[in-house]
């Protein structure tokens, strides 16, 4: 039987050694276990029997992209109707940008791949 995954949160960045990243607030509030798939580095999958699973893609589109292919071609799951959030950390001028504040660009300059 095919897991029902009904949403999978995003996440980009998760430093190792118990230091909070953008995942520890997800995996600790939503009781997300570690969820193996293969072509995945450990503790890149997470999953809780509610139907919530998280992806740490990986910082720049390269790791992303590989990472989200990998999760999306996994067979055992039927991704048709699962909903995606994207969460990430980005930097702002605290003057104008508070802490915690929300802000949707309307373009993006990426220069990873310099």
């Amino acid at each position: 039987m095919m897991p029902k995954i009904k949403i999978v949160i995003v996440t980009m960045y998760q430093p190792g050694g118990g230091r909070p990243g953008e995942l520890s607030r997800f995996r600790d509030g939503l009781g997300l276990r570690p969820w193996k798939i293969a072509g995945l580095p450990h503790g890149a999958a997470w999953r809780n029997a509610n139907g919530v699973a998280a992806l740490v893609a990986g910082v720049g589109p390269v790791n992303t992209a590989v990472n989200l292919m990998t999760l999306g071609l996994h067979a055992d799951v039927d991704w048709r109707r699962t909903w995606w959030l994207v969460s990430g950390i980005a930097g702002g001028n605290p003057e104008c940008c508070p802490l915690g504040s929300v802000a949707l660009p309307d373009w993006v300059v990426d220069g990873d791949l310099d």
